[in-house]
This record gives C-alpha cells, sequence and structure tokens, in this order.
C-alpha cells in the first residue's frame, strides 16, 4: 500500500525536499528529517529523541538511509542507539573527531549527566570536506566548523545549512567545553556566514 501511494505521489507532484523538526526533551535540541516528494528514502541530522523519529519513519512508510552528526554532544546524539537496533543497515556520518566522542562519555559530555552514554555499534563513516556523498541525487556539501566541539561540522543540503551549534542565529556560540577553541569558533562562525550569505541558504541550527 506504501509503495502504491508513493508512486501515485511522485506522478502528480514536482520533487522537492521536505524538512520535520524534532525539538528533543534534552536541552531541546533539533533534530531534522530530510524527505523528498516521491521519494521514499529519508536521512536524519542529529538523532536526540529515538520514539518520534521511529514514529515518523514508519507511518511515512520511509528507508532511514543515514544520519548525519553535526557534533557528538550528548543532547545530539543519545537516541543512536535506539534507532540503530531497529533500522540496523543505516550508517551514521560523522567527523573522525566526533567518531572518538560518540564512543567516549567524558568526550560526548555524558558523564556529566545522570546517565553516560556511549555508542554501540560500529556502523560509522568518516566524514572530511572532501567527501563525495549524495542524498536525494543532490552532493551534500560538508564543512568543518570546529570552536563549540572539534567534532563540528555543518551540511549543505540543497538550499539549507546545517549548522548544529556551530552557529546559532542571536547565539554566541558556547565555548567553554573541555573540547572547545573560542579562536576556532569565531572562524566557523565567519564561514558559515560567507557561505549563507553567499549561496542564499536557510539555516538550520541545533538548537
Amino acid at each position: 500500500m506504501c509503495f502504491i501511494f508513493l508512486v501515485l505521489f511522485k506522478l502528480i507532484t514536482k520533487d522537492s525536499m521536505n524538512i520535520h523538526t524534532i525539538t528533543n526533551t534534552i536541552f531541546h535540541s533539533k533534530t531534522y528529517i530530510l524527505t523528498e516528494e516521491g521519494n521514499n528514502e529519508t536521512w536524519v541530522i542529529d538523532c536526540g529523541d529515538a520514539l518520534p523519529v521511529i514514529e515518523y519513519i514508519n507511518t511515512n512508510c520511509l528507508s532511514l538511509k543515514g544520519i548525519f552528526i553535526t557534533h557528538s554532544h550528548f543532547d545530539h546524539i543519545y537516541g543512536l542507539n535506539d534507532v540503530v537496533k531497529k533500522y540496523p543497515n543505516v550508517n551514521i556520518y560523522t567527523s573522525e573527531a566526533g567518531e572518538k566522542g560518540l564512543y567516549n562519555v567524558k568526550g560526548n559530555l555524558s558523564a556529566y549527566h545522570e546517565h553516560p552514554w556511549a555508542y554501540g555499534f560500529k556502523n560509522i563513516v568518516v566524514l572530511t570536506e572532501q567527501a563525495k556523498l549524495l542524498v536525494f541525487d543532490k552532493l551534500i556539501g560538508i564543512y568543518a566548523t570546529p570552536g563549540h566541539d572539534v567534532s563540528c561540522l555543518s551540511f549543505k543540503v540543497d538550499s539549507h545549512f546545517f549548522t548544529g551549534d556551530s552557529y546559532i542565529p542571536g547565539i554566541k556560540t558556547f565555548t567553554l567545553w573541555p573540547l572547545s577553541d573560542k579562536q576556532e569558533a569565531v572562524q566557523s562562525e565567519k564561514r558559515v556566514l560567507e557561505i549563507v550569505t553567499k549561496e542564499n541558504l536557510i539555516i538550520k541550527a541545533g538548537h
């Protein structure tokens, strides 16, 4: 039934990317679920609360292709284990430093929460700015934007720029974590603004 619906939907609509936003319970971090009309593939940016992600995917007959991590702080990753248990073939995309943070309770800051958390799987793809990866047949832009954390990446998908906590409009980047760097944060903010202005992008921040 889902397949028939998707085929009919594709025939009568023009393809375009849609973004479903989830505000998570921990620190109100943001999870973004990317879909395209007429396509049953979906991609996720960061993963806080697992249940609404799973419910959205199942309700809309979607196939989860990958999860991009803007940085490995606990409030942006704590739902990963539950989502990957449900969809074991999915890849997790992060930086080299992000991979380390996923497995380290101090690195991802969960050691300072009530329940320390570490990632329990090995399905990680380490990204650099030179990586070539398609999302809905579009080449995704990958940008190192450290400062808030050494692991920070920002992602350009179509006309949207997912900045995590590297740039939150109207809020100064927080740089008091153990792996923060104030000077790098300033440079990353400038880089984000230059890219957004030059390419007329819509910012989707981590909070």
